[in-house]
């Protein structure tokens, strides 16, 4: 448990924002992690959740009051060279309303593959994945690198602006073909996205996607 402080502003001419606003942040942050995972970015075996809980009270100069509650789960298991990792997520508002820039993001590698980064935004988010990696190769030196994978997600999702409006025949889906290299300054992606409506990604990306 801890508690955050902080002020917000945003510039509608410099930033892509619904309106100006210079907002003073305070709130209570409650989590809990749980982690069994044997590698953070390929884990191939283990598993991981982490709950997070927001409380921005006036007392703390809060100028709104709002709750939120996120959460994600990921397990992983694995047969000889064959990986397969499951993950699902999700977030909510707690009897209040969010404001925009509190909202949950979707969109890039791996969170709804083929949409740009953080192009869904809203108050309510749901997500899942599967993904399937295949080890094709290993650096003999540590130093480089670790293993090569080949790999290939699908993915499921979609974020509201209303509650009564989630639903799972609302989903979005999504998916992509990737190599990752565990590297020690951190996992490289080069990976090929796509989505409903003909869209399609090409990324190369440094560090954990989620």
């Amino acid at each position: 448990m801890g508690a955050r402080l902080g002020h917000l502003w945003t510039d509608p001419t410099t930033t892509e924002v619904l309106e100006d606003e210079s907002v003073s942040r305070g709130a209570v942050v409650a989590a809990f992690r749980a982690d069994t995972r044997n590698n953070v970015p390929f884990p191939s075996k283990g598993v991981a959740l982490r709950t997070t809980m927001d409380w921005e009270p006036p007392n703390l100069g809060s100028d709104q009051s709002t709750r939120r509650f996120s959460a994600i789960g990921m397990g992983a298991a694995s047969h000889g060279k064959n990986v397969v990792q499951f993950l699902a997520a999700g977030g909510s508002p707690v009897k209040t309303e969010l404001p925009y820039y509190d909202w949950f993001e979707l969109g890039g590698f791996r969170r709804l593959s083929g949409y740009s980064q953080s192009e869904l935004l809203g108050p309510y988010m749901a997500f899942g994945s599967v993904t399937y990696l295949r080890e094709i190769g290993r650096f003999a030196s540590s130093i480089i690198g670790g293993a090569t994978y080949l790999g290939v997600s699908f993915e499921a999702g979609n974020t509201w602006t209303d509650g009564a409006d989630v639903s799972f025949s609302d989903l979005r889906y999504a998916g992509s073909v990737f190599v990752g290299v565990d590297n020690p300054l951190g996992p490289v992606y080069v990976s090929y996205g796509i989505a409903e409506g003909s869209r399609r990604t090409v990324g190369f990306s440094l560090g954990v996607p989620f």
